[in-house]
């Protein structure tokens, strides 16, 4: 008897956390970055508050405008490191780029281009189209 109740236990524990993990993916996957609309195009100016960088997934940064913070979505890990942008906390940066609303996040960005305006740097993460400049360059 006692056994059977440490085997649910365990199971139990298991299937909890199978579905976290599973929650959690589809929260990161909630925002549709391959995507993007250009009639939600906006300019948004302001200084870096954070860069985010996870294990993997895509880079964002947290911009401040006046009292606001933003979070905008640059690219996927690997690809940043490959452009290797200049950025830094405290820097001011001019981003352009389209509005997403999301359940999760609220408002956020997903940058089309973004130029360091203390550096004068321009990182292009979208062609003229829109398309990630990522695609098709996985390695």
């Amino acid at each position: 008897m006692f056994l059977n109740i440490k085997s649910c236990l365990l199971v139990l524990f298991l299937l909890l956390g199978s579905i976290f993990l599973i929650t959690e993916k589809a929260f990161s996957q909630e925002i549709d970055l391959e995507s993007y609309d250009p009639n939600t195009e906006i300019i948004l100016k302001g200084e870096i508050k954070e860069i985010i960088i996870p294990e993997q997934g895509m880079v964002s940064i947290i911009i401040s405008k006046g009292e606001k913070l933003y979070r905008a979505y640059l690219c996927p890990r690997w690809f940043y490191f490959q452009l290797n942008p200049n950025l830094k906390p405290g820097e001011m940066v001019e981003i352009k780029g389209a509005k997403i609303y999301t359940r999760r996040q609220g408002l956020v960005l997903v940058v089309r281009v973004l130029k360091n305006l203390t550096t004068k740097e321009e990182v292009v993460i979208r062609d003229f189209n829109c398309k990630p400049c990522w695609r098709g360059k996985r390695w």
